[in-house]
């Protein structure tokens, strides 16, 4: 009786809404996207560990898997044993090393092709906040490396990334800056605390 209820009232909006002239639209469920501190669990394991393995699980689709060339051309006779799993659609990716997840990137809107990454930050930051912002919630930073403008992989317009590195935190912020625009974060990364 129950489920010919639901089917009755499912129905019924649908000949409502067809005769209103829209088709009811489902929602789209969102999955929910892993804690910081399931993230955090999950540095220096295994790819093939059950805490990484969680975390793809939750963002629900399956990664791209980059293998990182140092030479941009594979070698034959040289192994490299880094790789990065990549959600795009998702905002984050993975950074491995001996097989070891060593670092987490979380990605704003359009950085390097990303979603903005929509689960928890670390440290209540958000990808709208500014460098004053960023010192204020976190200090000031144990370094900060300055790239200059450059055209990324020699395409489009010169950009300037700044890196500033909380290494007791375990996380780097890089902010990105088009030639006379204005910086915004590019991405957040979790890493192994110093």
């Amino acid at each position: 009786m129950f489920r010919i209820a639901t089917s009755f009232a499912g129905l019924l909006g649908l000949i409502v809404c067809s005769a209103a002239g829209t088709a009811p639209v489902p929602k789209e469920k969102e999955t929910p996207r892993p804690t910081v501190a399931a993230l955090r669990q999950a540095m220096n394991k295994s790819h093939l560990g059950k805490e990484v393995r969680a975390i793809g699980k939750q963002l629900g689709e399956t990664p791209v898997i980059d293998y990182f060339l140092w030479s941009g051309v594979p070698e034959t006779d040289r192994e490299d044993d880094h790789f990065f799993l990549i959600w795009k659609s998702k905002g984050i990716d993975m950074s491995f090393f001996d097989g070891k997840l060593r670092a987490i990137f979380l990605y704003n809107e359009g950085a390097d092709g990303h979603n903005r990454y929509a689960g928890e930050l670390p440290e209540v930051l958000s990808f709208d906040d500014d460098v004053a912002a960023i010192e204020k919630k976190l200090g000031k930073p144990d370094d900060v490396t300055e790239l200059p403008f450059r055209r990324i992989l020699g395409k489009g317009p010169e950009v300037a990334d700044v890196i500033y590195d909380y290494d007791q935190k375990g996380l780097s912020i890089t902010t990105r800056q088009p030639k006379g625009g204005q910086a915004r974060i590019h991405d957040i990364s979790l890493k192994k605390a110093r």
